[in-house]
């Protein structure tokens, strides 16, 4: 682990028991955003928002990037967090660093929309991406934490009904068993301190709508 990401660490665990101090969802949701408000985007990132089929995208844009190039982001939050300014900030980094725009999606959040419909949501912008002449093969899905998950969960859902695939996957730290059944979940919970047990499970059971 590199320095910067043990220094990055250290703050990500009070954050995260600040926010499990929250009693529902919409408490988090408010301390997510006061905490992500901290976060200063760089002056040249450019952000324009539209809708596709009534779902929130964002176009996220440093200077000198590809244009015929795209990450598709689909962010973490547990299924029940949104997009906020310090996601914007590492999507925007991520996009300069490999020259490429990014579109993140904002879909639906449990548990007011359970699964499938963040899945539909994604699955939906990157057939729009299509539609609009962007090629499969200059695609890239990426994702973390739930987002990872959800970026893996989408291309099963493209496979299975025959589209074309993007070129490869980017997943940071994805959840891919909310189950909790591998053993790394016992054996790595104090090198992951976001993707913790009690709020996976959680998280995983207000998605399915339990």
């Amino acid at each position: 682990m590199s320095v910067r990401a043990r220094i990055l660490k250290i703050f990500m665990a009070p954050m995260m028991s600040y926010l499990a101090k929250a009693s529902t969802i919409k408490e988090q949701r408010t301390k997510f955003e006061k905490i992500s408000g901290m976060t200063k985007l760089a002056k040249d990132v450019e952000i324009k928002s539209q809708q596709v089929n009534g779902i929130p995208i964002e176009w996220i844009t440093t200077p000198q990037v590809n244009p015929d190039h795209i990450i598709l982001y689909i962010h973490g939050g547990g299924y029940t967090l949104g997009l906020y300014n310090s996601q914007r900030d590492f999507i925007s980094r991520l996009g300069r660093a490999a020259g490429m725009q990014v579109l993140a999606v904002d879909y639906r959040l449990a548990p007011e929309h359970t699964f499938p419909a963040s899945l539909e949501d994604a699955t939906i912008a990157y057939r729009w991406l299509l539609s609009e002449g962007y090629e499969s093969v200059r695609i890239v899905f990426a994702g973390e934490s739930s987002g990872g998950g959800l970026a893996l969960a989408t291309l099963i859902n493209l496979r299975d009904a025959g589209d074309y695939l993007p070129a490869c996957a980017v997943c940071f730290s994805p959840q891919t068993d909310l189950a909790l059944t591998g053993q790394s979940v016992k054996t790595k919970a104090k090198a992951d301190v976001v993707n913790r047990p009690f709020d996976v499970s959680g998280n995983a059971a207000r998605y399915a709508g339990k």
